[in-house]
């Protein structure tokens, strides 16, 4: 292992620095992995690296903000932290972390954290509701909701030999693309699948992708006897948009828990930018900004039943209507969630922050 790597891309010095890599399931090498970035950056960083205007810290584990708070203390450099995962709500919900005192004690670092941080900049409404609700000053937290590669996503028109390909012709085809695993809890579609099969026939499942759970959820479709429900192994990044591109729906489902009701999961703004419209069993955030680009239709997450219904309920609209949802949907990510339009938002947080520093330096140092 090396102590540094130094590299240049797109005329940007990168320096890399040594960690204790793990993304599985065991919680201390996880934690041995978070710590040792954030103590990595921590010293290594400060010592191979100049001093900066202004550190940002990208997305990431709750611990590289511990960096950011040297930094402001050895330099007296300022930090904006990028929030996509508030800790320690996201490690109790996705069962990371359930010791009660460990959780109380990741709350009290990330209050420390927040509170010498010069902005805070969150990506869902539901995520700057809870650490304002933390004591932190309204005025220091920004929301800029995640955005998704524009280019793989934004499709013109439907590639009909690839929709033949697949077998999705003559068909109502509702796609679920994405992680398949405990958080998403899809054995309910499933149970939905077969509520919808003799009520509107000419209704297809798709699940693409892979996870934990593919083949429990394969287990049960064969044991059910459902020929509505079709997998697809996940797909390259590239070919992924072409196909939500073909989808008469596409399905957003999450756990029934409260932790993801103040998330966005990014295979929403990835549905929104393809133009087509959703079918949502996920409530808070996401829910409101579906009703609010008005593009798609909300159902009960975990309830069969209500999936069912918004199944058919969608089956029975207009081909125009579906149209004008996906419409909405995209031209609302384009004129409020898109890359470039994130990036103004970005620039004019820095800038603010940047006002306040007395040092004329414009090099920005990036942790993550």
């Amino acid at each position: 292992m090396q102590l540094l790597q130094r590299e240049t891309i797109d005329g940007i010095s990168v320096v890399r620095i040594p960690l204790y890599p793990s993304h599985g399931s065991s919680a201390l090498k996880r934690v041995l992995c978070y710590t040792s970035f954030a103590l990595s950056a921590s010293t290594v960083g400060m010592l191979f690296t100049k001093p900066a205007d202004i550190i940002v810290i990208g997305e990431g584990p709750g611990t590289m903000g511990l960096a950011g708070c040297v930094g402001r203390l050895l330099r007296r450099t300022p930090f904006v932290i990028y929030v996509l995962d508030c800790w320690p709500e996201t490690l109790e919900a996705t069962g990371m972390l359930s010791n009660k005192l460990a959780l109380k004690l990741v709350g009290r670092m990330m209050d420390f954290i927040y509170s010498r941080a010069a902005r805070i900049i969150v990506s869902t409404p539901g995520y700057k509701r809870l650490i304002e609700g933390r004591g932190v000053p309204s005025e220091k937290v920004d929301l800029i909701y995640g955005w998704c590669e524009d280019a793989k996503f934004v499709v013109s028109a439907p590639d009909v030999s690839l929709k033949r390909k697949l077998g999705m012709e003559d068909r109502f085809n509702i796609v679920y693309a994405g992680n398949i695993g405990k958080a998403q809890a899809l054995s309910s579609v499933i149970q939905a699948a077969e509520i919808v099969k003799t009520k509107c026939p000419d209704v297809l499942f798709w699940f693409i992708g892979d996870g934990v759970d593919v083949d429990c959820l394969k287990d049960n479709v064969k044991t059910m006897n459902l020929t509505n429900v079709k997998f697809l192994l996940r797909q390259p990044i590239g070919q992924i948009g072409r196909i939500l591109r073909l989808a008469d729906v596409l399905l957003i489902h999450l756990r029934d828990d409260f932790s993801y009701k103040i998330t966005i999961p990014s295979k929403t703004v990835a549905s929104m930018a393809t133009g087509r419209p959703l079918l949502v069993a996920v409530g808070g955030d996401t829910a409101d900004l579906v009703d609010r680009a008005g593009a798609g239709v909300n159902c009960r997450s975990e309830d069969p039943r209500s999936i069912a219904e918004g199944v058919i309920r969608m089956r029975g609209m207009s081909k125009h209507k579906l149209e004008m949802m996906g419409s909405a949907g995209k031209s609302f990510y384009l004129n409020n969630m898109c890359g470039s339009i994130a990036v103004l938002q970005f620039e004019r947080i820095l800038e603010e922050v940047l006002a306040k520093r007395v040092s004329t330096s414009k090099r920005v140092v990036r942790a993550g």
